[in-house]
């Protein structure tokens, strides 16, 4: 009886305290360094909301744009040749957690005065598939960090996201050559 007293008092305090996964939202506009860590590649990286587009430039030059709007792939090779490609689970991204995210809890990074708590969330993607992000949260705006995206169909992808700014330095990164 003495449990289901303390779980009547405490249980209200600890559940406001849940956060409303749907406010958690990238900036309009984010830009910096991507890395996979699973195939040892980097990439320039690209998200506007706005212009609902997402690109990727591998050091090659090749880039990779994403219509977020209508879920499809331009591959751009440095002489603007273009090739579509269907977008995969892991090839999209929402500017914010959709209603189904999970908050998996927090975890701090970082030394002394420089560190931060990081916030962990998790989304299934589809019956076979889900994602997991880390995310900061501490400034005023919502940046990410890690993203794990797991799939029993098409396997495991780790992307370390850094160097973030709130801007696109090169918007010629979302141009897709008009013979697409």
């Amino acid at each position: 009886m003495r449990s289901l007293i303390l779980l009547c008092v405490f249980a209200p305090l600890v559940m406001s305290d849940a956060v409303d996964v749907t406010t958690i939202c990238l900036p309009k506009q984010i830009s910096g360094k991507a890395f996979n860590l699973v195939n040892d590649t980097q990439a320039d990286y690209a998200f506007d909301f706005g212009l609902n587009k997402a690109a990727a430039k591998l050091p090659t030059g090749e880039r990779y744009v994403v219509d977020l709007s209508t879920r499809q792939g331009y591959m751009i090779d440095t002489q603007d040749v273009c090739a579509k490609f269907a977008v995969g689970i892991f090839d999209t991204v929402a500017q914010c957690l959709p209603a189904n995210a999970v908050a998996l809890g927090q975890m701090t990074g970082g030394l002394g005065a420089t560190q931060t708590t990081l916030d962990v969330f998790q989304v299934q993607l589809d019956a076979n598939s889900i994602s997991q992000i880390l995310v900061d949260r501490e400034s005023n705006v919502s940046l990410p960090v890690i993203r794990r995206d797991f799939s029993t169909v098409s396997g495991t992808r780790l992307t370390l996201f850094a160097n973030p700014s709130l801007s696109i330095p090169d918007a010629t990164i979302f141009n897709i050559p008009a013979a697409c």
